[in-house]
């Protein structure tokens, strides 16, 4: 039935507290004691409400068949993260743990956000299973959760966990520290010293203003392993650091100070959907990036998903709706945080978000997949100083927003008031990938393409897609970049129509 998913989370919060004296946590642990308490809450609460009203046969046929669990199995994966943290703060290998969890102040506030959000959806699922056999879902959003509802909430939870959070960085700076001075500690002297440069920095509130910010990684502590892939950048190399498999992306030919002074914008970086930079590696013939291994990109997964479709059916939809909308929503998550710090991506396209598969077995099974926004070699911070042309402008043609290369004049002025819309643009053709299985403008040669964009040409999307999604991708490639929302609509109107189908089984909401 159903509940068993809510009992399984029930189970994953029982033995994370027995855990607690057999793996006591060794960093983060103010910050996960909150998780653990507002886990017990969350999960205690919702067993009482089942528990109390207990469906009857008929109305626990009625629940199987219209939501499928749907709505417990999202509040089941988001426990799931969420144990995973914990663990990786309480394991006993804690120093290559903390390479990935030392600041991970934002991938806390997204569990406590979804948390909320996930015991909204489930609630009105056991309200509706119990007071008709009508699944009903009043209101235009889930109450409580509307844009700026949601914004507020998100700043909320921060200011709540800011301080936590500081005390564990401080906490665990002084465990370093003492480390660092120990004589008996010299095999991990490696690790804490880069530890130690990571946690002198709080990423929730740092200013990127200099390249000192990002950790610098010696050319001898990289052992290679295999070559991934090669572009017209360079090359992708799996490579052993710190004891640990990492990707390692390299930049022949550039000049080390000037890739620095690029490099700068990925300092700090720290969000559950964006692939993890672990610092820089110059040389006088090659720079590269160090950044955390995935297990492949979007486009690929796309592309070998309809391989195996008929043309018909991959031409009206690629990945399953509810899987297409959840990548989506994780993408939107990340660029909304991304923008929040006034970094603008520029070259947003499937082929630059990484996946690895859900480790969560009835997730995976079903096709879903952890998202990361990768890519930033092209990314510009925005501030006072900065100015916008298309010449200082980059991306991919089918993806490129139309003010961003064409009429100079007219769209450089465009483009410095509105410098994050064309991140927009680029998301809704990413959106129209995820959704067809397609590229961009397929078949149309690139001579003739920026003029029918310009002149409001779009590809068609999926006529079987719900009306409020479509109507949302159009407005983001809309050519008039003042009428393109911002990512934090997006995320209010994708999780709006994620609510609904988690409710009620179905995309009602148009």
């Amino acid at each position: 039935m159903p509940q068993n998913y809510l009992h399984l989370a029930r189970d994953v919060v029982d033995a994370l507290g027995r855990a607690e004296n057999n793996q006591p946590l060794q960093f983060n642990e103010i910050q996960c004691q909150l998780l653990k308490q507002k886990l017990q809450e969350t999960v205690t609460s919702l067993l009482s409400r089942v528990d109390k009203d207990s469906l009857p046969p008929e109305k626990q046929a009625l629940f199987q068949q219209r939501c499928g669990g749907a709505a417990l199995m999202e509040l089941y994966r988001i426990v799931k993260h969420a144990e995973a943290i914990i663990q990786g703060c309480s394991t006993q290998d804690w120093l290559k743990a903390a390479i990935k969890l030392a600041n991970s102040f934002e991938a806390f506030v997204d569990i406590f956000f979804k948390l909320d959000w996930s015991t909204a959806v489930v609630g009105i699922v056991f309200s509706n299973a119990l007071r008709s056999e009508l699944f009903q879902h009043a209101g235009e959003y889930i109450d409580g959760f509307g844009e700026a509802e949601c914004a507020f909430k998100m700043e909320e939870i921060r200011s709540v966990l800011q301080q936590p959070a500081s005390q564990d960085r401080d906490s665990l700076k002084r465990r370093l520290t003492e480390m660092q001075e120990d004589t008996g500690a010299r095999n991990n002297q490696e690790i804490v010293a880069y530890l130690l440069k990571l946690v002198t920095t709080d990423p929730a509130n740092m200013e990127q203003t200099t390249v000192d910010l990002l950790p610098t990684i010696e050319r001898e502590n990289l052992r290679h392993l295999r070559s991934l892939g090669r572009g017209g950048f360079g090359e992708v190399a799996e490579v052993e650091w710190l004891g640990q498999k990492v990707a390692q992306k390299i930049f022949p030919g550039v000049d080390s100070r000037t890739f620095r002074l690029e490099a700068k914008n990925l300092a700090g970086l720290r969000h559950p959907n964006i692939v993890q930079i672990f610092g820089v590696c110059t040389g006088s013939r090659q720079c590269s990036i160090v950044m955390e291994m995935m297990h492949g990109d979007l486009r690929a997964a796309i592309a070998a998903l309809d391989r195996g479709k008929s043309t018909s059916y991959h031409r009206e939809q690629s990945l399953e709706l509810p899987v297409a909308l959840d990548i989506m929503l994780q993408i939107a998550e990340a660029m909304q945080y991304l923008h929040r710090k006034k970094i603008t991506h520029r070259d947003l396209k499937s082929a630059n978000m990484l996946i690895n598969p859900a480790k969560i077995p009835e997730i995976g099974e079903a096709g879903y997949v952890d998202v990361k926004v990768a890519d930033f070699g092209t990314s510009k911070m925005l501030n006072a100083t900065c100015t916008f042309s298309p010449q200082t402008m980059t991306g991919t043609t089918g993806w490129m927003a139309p003010e961003v290369s064409f009429k100079p004049e007219e769209d450089s002025r465009t483009m410095k008031y509105y410098p994050l819309k064309s991140d927009v643009y680029s998301y809704a053709m990413t959106c129209y990938e995820i959704l067809s299985g397609l590229t961009p403008f397929e078949g149309i040669p690139r001579a003739t393409l920026a003029e029918k964009v310009r002149s409001g040409f779009r590809p068609s999307l999926p006529k079987s897609l719900p009306i409020s999604l479509s109507s949302l991708i159009e407005c983001c490639w809309d050519g008039d970049v003042r009428r393109r929302p911002s990512f934090s609509t997006i995320c209010a109107e994708l999780r709006r129509v994620k609510g609904n189908y988690l409710i009620t089984g179905k995309y009602t909401c148009n």
